[in-house]
């Protein structure tokens, strides 16, 4: 499962997000350099991104736990960008399992709490896999 921390929105200042943080993005993204189709669409944004790559993990909470200690003690900030931009703030989980394999899907009381402290939207993007399907399982610590 990897584990990806965005913040998104119209006219966001790329290095002063990072500045107030204190972390280094794994990507970023300017609503000018969107293709023309997502422009056309009214879905272009600026975007300040921080993935973790795909890990093994019995549950969704070891993810967002991971999230959790980057992001911990920076909730302060991360609502102060929010609101300074008028940005969005999001929480994806990309999962890719066999079907009847683990993860638990279960987010506890702490998870909630702290994608609440973040103001964060929360997505789980999951691709099931048949059992005979393993081998196509991407790598850990690798791609979606």
């Amino acid at each position: 499962m990897r584990a990806s921390f965005g913040i998104t929105g119209d006219d966001l200042d790329l290095g002063a997000i990072t500045e107030s943080l204190g972390i280094a993005p794994t990507e970023v993204y300017r609503k000018e350099d969107a293709r023309a189709v997502i422009k056309e669409m009214g879905l272009a944004a600026d975007t300040w991104g921080y993935t973790i790559p795909r890990a093994e993990c019995t549950s969704v909470s070891e993810r967002i736990g991971a999230l959790e200690a980057v992001f911990g003690d920076r909730t302060g900030q991360i609502s102060a960008v929010r609101e300074r931009y008028a940005a969005n703030v999001s929480v994806e989980l990309s999962l890719h399992a066999v079907i009847g394999d683990e993860p638990d899907l279960t987010l506890t009381r702490g998870d909630l709490a702290f994608l609440g402290a973040l103001g964060a939207e929360f997505g789980i993007d999951p691709y099931p896999y048949y059992p005979d399907e393993t081998d196509d399982l991407p790598p850990v610590g690798e791609g979606a």
